[in-house]
């Protein structure tokens, strides 16, 4: 089992300090080995400190009449928690269409420079994952995923607008990752 916070540790949108961090940590737990696991309120960015462990027990926002909003739906939600959340049920939802893809050994690449690239694979369909952990952009270097191709010509991402970076890139096409990049493509051949 993976997680970035639980119910005996700070919340995790508190840790990371911003959004971008917030969402890179998720993107890492929902796409890499074991399964994963998400303390209540991770998903919309809930923040606060276990001094002590109360602190980050609090309620998620909705479900009692007296709660000033819900955040169980999109209405409830401040545009940085939709944009987590819409985020975070992307992953959810790639990690079951591809769900062969977790299930097998996943190859992942030397991190440089901060940027960490890896792929979820059964053999026929092939998830790249595209980071860059740093404060800096960086250029993508191709020949360092070209160990990750598989014969691909393009990819897709299977984030829709919730990825940074292009919605479908050519291999080999110039590709700026911004600081905290997080990206999942398809691989198509």
């Amino acid at each position: 089992m993976t997680f970035v916070d639980n119910h005996d540790t700070d919340r995790w949108r508190s840790v990371a300090g911003d959004l971008p961090r917030t969402r890179y940590g998720i993107g890492l737990v929902m796409m890499t080995r074991g399964l994963p696991c998400l303390y209540y309120g991770t998903e919309i960015g809930m923040d606060g400190f276990a001094a002590p462990d109360g602190l980050v027990r609090d309620d998620f926002p909705g479900g009692w009449t007296e709660d000033d909003r819900s955040a169980f739906g999109s209405e409830g939600r401040s545009d940085a928690e939709e944009d987590l959340w819409q985020f975070t049920a992307a992953l959810g939802q790639a990690r079951r269409q591809y769900r062969e893809a977790f299930s097998s050994p996943m190859a992942h690449l030397i991190p440089r420079g901060g940027q960490y690239h890896f792929l979820r694979s059964d053999g026929k369909q092939h998830l790249l994952v595209l980071t860059n952990a740093s404060d800096e952009s960086a250029e993508l270097d191709w020949n360092q995923v070209a160990p990750l191709r598989h014969q691909a010509q393009d990819c897709a991402s299977v984030l829709d607008s919730s990825g940074d970076g292009p919605a479908t890139l050519r291999w080999g096409a110039p590709l700026t990752l911004q600081p905290w990049h997080f990206q999942v493509y398809r691989l198509n051949d």
